[in-house]
């Protein structure tokens, strides 16, 4: 199986990234919210990882299982600052993106 303890690294390191472009009024609390997003999906993350890895499902089945679990995740910090539901949820979005992104480019 690929490394999962480099992807969670790397995504990690992804979301800080993201969070610093896109919510820089909140950076603190969307770095918070995307790892546990990532804590939150683990699981999922791992097991569908390893079926795209074994070429039981293709990038796309992938792509569209991790997004069934967008609409699971709450993003609390940054929802407990105020900040809009839109930009909640464009962050989320783009997190999601993240993840997909960089795992099928692993794989």
């Amino acid at each position: 199986m690929a490394d999962i303890k480099s992807i969670l690294s790397t995504l990690e390191q992804k979301i800080v990234e993201l969070a610093k472009s896109t919510v820089t009024d909140f950076t603190t609390e969307a770095i918070t919210d995307g790892k546990q997003l990532l804590a939150t999906i683990k699981d999922d993350l791992v097991r569908r990882t390893q079926l795209l890895e074994d070429q039981k499902i293709t990038a796309k089945e992938f792509s569209d299982l991790m997004l069934g679990n967008e609409a699971l995740v709450q993003m609390a910090g940054l929802t407990q600052k105020g900040l809009s539901k839109a930009k909640v949820d464009a962050f989320k979005t783009g997190v999601f993106n993240l993840i997909i992104g960089t795992v099928t480019s692993l794989i």
